[in-house]
C-alpha cells in the first residue's frame, strides 16, 4: 500500500520536528519584569528574569557536621582530653581550646577559632563528665563544614530563566533574599467550539457530548502558571467567533481554541485566522493531532487545537506547553524520561508521520522494562490516555511494530 492509499497521510503536513522548531522561532519572548516577594502565597512557578547573586556565604561560618566533640588537632598526640564547654547551634562556645582540651559540640554549631576537628560522639569514649578519650585519630578539618562551602558571597545562586519551585524557593530564602525579579505571567485566552458540546451539569440531548477539552486546556495552563481567561464553549457562528478572537487578541499573549480546525462545513477557525490574522501553518505530520493551526492575530500567538480529546492532550503536551515555557523565559530543559524497551504488543503504523501511541510501561519478573499498548488508539478514546503511563513514540519513517521490537517511550 502506498502513502497515497492511506487516508491518514497528508503530504502537505509539516514534519513534527520542523513544525515545533518553526513555532519556537516565531513566538515572542516576554520582556516585562516585576519585583516579586518570595513570601507571596503564589510565588511558585514564576521565572527569574535576572541572575540571582548570593549576598552571603553559605555556610556563613565554619560549623560542625556532626554531634560530637571538638578538638585542637595540634594536640593529636594526647590520649585524654578535658571537656571545658559546649557549643550549640545559635549558642557558640567563645573560649579557646588548648591542645589537651575539647568541647561538646552539636551539628550546625559554630567552630571556635582554636578548634579544627570534630569527632562524632560514637567515636569518643567518655571517661567521666569532664574527660574524654577519642577512639580514632584527631585529623585537621574532620567533620567541619567550611565557610562558603555551599556557595560563596557574590556567586550566582540561580540563573535567569530558572522556574521557582519548592527546592529553589527554600534555597533563595536560606540566602536571606526576600524579593527577586521575575517575568510576568502569560495571559492566555481559550475556548471550545462546537454546537454538539454541552457544559458539565447539563443533560445531554441526542447527538451531544460533554465538553472536556476546555477543562484539559485549563488544567495545563494552571500548571504552567499562566493568567487564564476561560471564554467557555462558543457555538459554530463564524461572525461571533471572529468577534471573540479579535477581542481576545487585544489582551492576550496566546489564544488557544479546540475544535473547528478541520475541513468540515462548520470548521471556521482557519478561515477566521486568515481573515483577521495570519495562518503560519495548520497541519502537522503527527498522530494524533494533525489539524493544528498556528498563527498570529495582532500581538497574540494563536493555537487552534484539534477537537478530539486525546489529540488535544498530545498537542498540549508536545507542542503548546513547550512553546509556553519558552515564552515564559524558562531556560532549563523540561525533564523527559525516555526509555528504549521491548514492545509486547503489535502496533499498527504507516510511514509518513510521527505517531504517539498510548502505552503502559511495566517490569517483568527479571526486573526488565517493557511496554504494552493500552489498546485501541482512536484520538477520541480518553480511556486509553487514562490507562497510559507513557507515550510510545514511533518515528515518521517507522512502519508496523512487531512483538518484541524495541521502541522509544516517554513517561507521561
Amino acid at each position: 500500500m502506498s502513502l497515497k492509499d492511506n487516508f491518514d497521510y497528508d503530504p502537505n503536513s509539516l514534519d513534527f520536528d520542523d513544525a515545533l522548531n518553526f513555532i519556537l522561532k516565531n513566538i515572542p519572548m516576554l520582556n516585562q519584569k516585576d519585583a516579586f516577594d518570595l513570601e507571596a502565597p503564589d510565588s511558585l512557578n514564576f521565572v527569574l528574569a535576572n541572575n540571582v547573586l548570593s549576598p552571603i556565604n553559605v555556610p556563613g561560618f565554619d560549623n560542625s557536621a556532626m554531634d560530637g566533640y571538638g578538638f585542637n588537632s595540634e594536640g593529636s598526640k594526647h590520649e585524654t582530653f578535658k571537656i571545658i564547654g559546649k557549643s550549640f547551634a545559635g549558642t557558640p562556645f567563645n573560649g579557646n581550646i588548648a591542645k589537651d582540651e575539647c568541647i561538646r559540640i552539636m551539628t550546625g554549631a559554630k567552630i571556635p577559632p582554636s578548634c579544627d576537628c570534630v569527632i562524632m560522639q560514637e567515636k569518643v569514649e567518655i571517661l567521666n563528665e569532664n574527660l574524654t578519650k577519642p577512639k580514632i585519630s584527631i585529623q585537621k578539618d574532620l567533620n567541619i563544614r567550611k565557610t562558603g562551602e555551599d556557595i560563596k558571597e557574590g556567586a550566582t545562586a540561580l540563573t535567569k530563566g530558572t522556574q521557582i519551585n519548592p527546592k529553589n524557593l527554600g534555597y533563595l530564602c536560606s540566602l536571606g533574599i526576600p524579593k527577586v525579579n521575575v517575568y510576568r505571567k502569560l495571559k492566555v485566552s481559550f475556548f471550545s467550539t462546537g454546537d454538539e458540546l454541552v457544559e458539565l451539569g447539563n443533560t445531554l440531548s441526542d447527538g451531544q457530548i460533554y465538553d472536556s477539552n476546555r477543562y484539559t486546556i485549563k488544567s495545563y495552563l494552571e500548571n504552567l502558571n499562566c493568567e487564564i481567561f476561560d471564554l467557555g464553549n462558543i457555538k459554530d457562528d463564524k461572525e461571533y467567533l471572529k468577534k471573540i478572537v479579535i477581542e481576545s487578541s487585544k489582551e492576550s499573549d496566546i489564544i488557544i481554541t479546540s475544535g473547528g480546525v478541520s475541513v468540515g462545513e462548520a470548521d471556521f477557525i482557519k478561515q477566521i485566522l486568515n481573515e483577521v490574522g495570519e495562518t503560519l501553518f495548520w497541519k502537522i505530520a503527527m498522530k494524533p493531532g494533525r489539524p493544528l493551526a498556528f498563527g498570529k492575530i495582532n500581538n497574540s500567538i494563536f493555537f487552534g487545537l484539534p477537537g478530539n480529546p486525546v489529540a488535544v492532550m498530545i498537542t498540549l503536551e508536545k507542542i503548546v506547553s513547550t512553546a509556553i515555557r519558552l515564552m515564559q523565559g524558562i531556560t532549563e530543559n523540561k525533564l523527559i524520561k525516555n526509555f528504549n524497551v521491548r514492545c509486547k504488543s503489535f502496533l499498527k503504523k504507516t510511514p509518513g508521520r510521527v505517531d504517539f501511541q498510548r502505552g503502559v510501561l511495566k517490569k517483568d519478573s527479571n526486573g526488565e522494562l517493557f511496554v504494552e499498548s493500552t489498546g485501541a488508539q482512536g484520538s477520541n478514546m480518553l480511556s486509553s490516555m487514562v490507562k497510559a503511563n507513557c507515550l510510545i513514540v514511533l518515528p515518521k519513517d517507522s512502519g508496523n511494530i512487531e512483538i518484541d521490537d524495541f521502541v522509544n517511550v516517554e513517561l507521561i
